[in-house]
């Protein structure tokens, strides 16, 4: 697990919208955290709208010259009324299932703003994309293209298709997130890409429209992404030189990362990747789409947990919180880093604490020797940067509730945009059957 330096122990958020007032109250976007908890319960995820509109925002001024559709990876904070939020700024989605197709709808995005990406698309999926009349379909195997064909032919529709390139470029990020180099599920090797496209012209019911290209997630460097902007262009103009085939436009996918831990400074500027995207796709002169999702909502959310028990055991220190992995699974999965702050600034001297959570498993364990002040029980603390892939990974495990969540409006106003869900809310369910 990442490690933070003594003097960023007790650090707000480098890059995000979090900060002590003067009495050392911990505010997100200017508004006090801890009664949140008082009127909601705890744990607690607390979502930023100003924060993500500032990032659509500094998206939108750095690609300025190619004008991009800017698709929002769902997957990222699935709630329908985060996604209303990003749709309000006229983004689209980039989905992976049904479920986030439907959520995207309810959370008012145009069906023609719509990307649906996913290594195993079933049927019913397809259908319900052409249904909704979507942009395009990510398309990463030719068995999947025989099963859109099929698919739009009961329809009696054409069906418009996105061919996802995996253009075998190293990411520099976690191997769990990478998704562009060869041995990764995703995408259509690059060399066969030509002969596909040469056969898709059997099949009368789907109609290459782009070339799509996602290389991983949470990247800090932006040579990778260059790297991959050089392929898919090269590979565009082969298909236009060599074979006659004009695309309509390009889809160059998200990943672009965010900092993390204060020791990370501000993370990479998208002015930066802005200008890697122009060196490579703009001579091309096409429409591009692009998909960011933990870069939109990750800085604009903290989950909110209390310290139940204290415990000294051996030479360690454990903070026991009300919150476990099932909670908050991205250190258990991916041994990530999140920065914890406490709701109530301290000037006590900071000490190693484990901070572990309450479910029966080895791996419920969010941080080890964390600098913190010695808190005690009833002590609340946020998790930092936890807008993205926190909540939507949450889970029943060890019949624990799911946390409420809270989205604070530009305004500053608190709204509840999904209850918890508790254990007694699942059995109801299970009895009505």
């Amino acid at each position: 697990m990442s490690v933070v330096s003594p003097e960023n122990a007790l650090a707000p958020r480098p890059f995000g919208p979090l900060s002590y007032d003067a009495d050392g109250v911990l505010q997100l976007s200017g508004v006090p955290l801890a009664p949140l908890t008082a009127q909601y319960g705890s744990p607690l995820y607390v979502y930023s709208a100003a924060h993500i509109s500032e990032q659509i925002q500094r998206l939108q001024t750095a690609f300025a010259r190619l004008d991009p559709l800017i698709c929002y990876a769902v997957k990222a904070n699935m709630n329908t009324h985060v996604i209303a939020h990003v749709a309000s700024h006229g983004v689209g989605a980039d989905v992976v299932s049904a479920g986030e197709l439907k959520r995207a709808l309810a959370g008012g995005v145009s069906p023609e703003k719509i990307v649906f990406a996913g290594v195993a698309k079933q049927p019913t999926e397809l259908e319900a994309g052409l249904e909704a009349g979507i942009l395009q379909f990510n398309v990463e195997s030719w068995a999947e293209l025989e099963a859109l064909n099929a698919a739009a032919g009961r329809m009696g529709k054409t069906a418009p298709v996105a061919l996802r390139v995996n253009p075998d470029v190293d990411a520099h990020t976690l191997a769990k997130i990478t998704t562009g180099t060869r041995g990764n599920k995703f995408g259509l090797p690059f060399d066969d890409i030509p002969a596909l496209v040469s056969q898709m012209e059997a099949l009368s019911h789907v109609r290459l429209e782009a070339l799509a290209m996602h290389i991983g997630s949470q990247l800090l460097k932006i040579q990778p992404f260059a790297d991959a902007y050089r392929r898919l262009a090269d590979l565009t103009r082969h298909l236009a030189e060599e074979q006659g085939t004009r695309l309509q436009r390009l889809d160059m996918g998200g990943g672009l990362g965010i900092p993390y831990s204060p020791d990370d400074g501000s993370g990479p500027d998208p002015v930066d990747l802005a200008a890697a995207a122009v060196e490579h796709l703009g001579p091309l002169d096409l429409p591009i789409i692009m998909e960011p999702g933990r870069f939109l909502v990750g800085n604009a959310g903290v989950m909110i947990a209390d310290v139940v028990y204290t415990k000294n055991s051996y030479d360690h220190r454990f903070l026991l919180l009300n919150a476990g992995m099932n909670d908050l699974m991205r250190p258990a999965l991916y041994d990530a880093y999140h920065h914890v702050l406490p709701l109530m600034h301290s000037e006590v001297a900071t000490v190693p604490q484990d901070l572990a959570g309450p479910i029966c498993e080895s791996t419920d364990v969010f941080a080890k020797q964390r600098l913190l002040p010695p808190l005690d029980e009833g002590a609340q603390l946020a998790f930092c940067t936890a807008g993205a892939y926190c909540a939507v990974l949450a889970n029943h495990y060890n019949g624990r509730a799911l946390p409420a969540e809270v989205l604070l409006e530009s305004d500053g106003t608190a709204r509840l945009i999904r209850p918890a869900i508790s254990d007694e809310d699942m059995i109801a369910r299970e009895q009505t059957l």
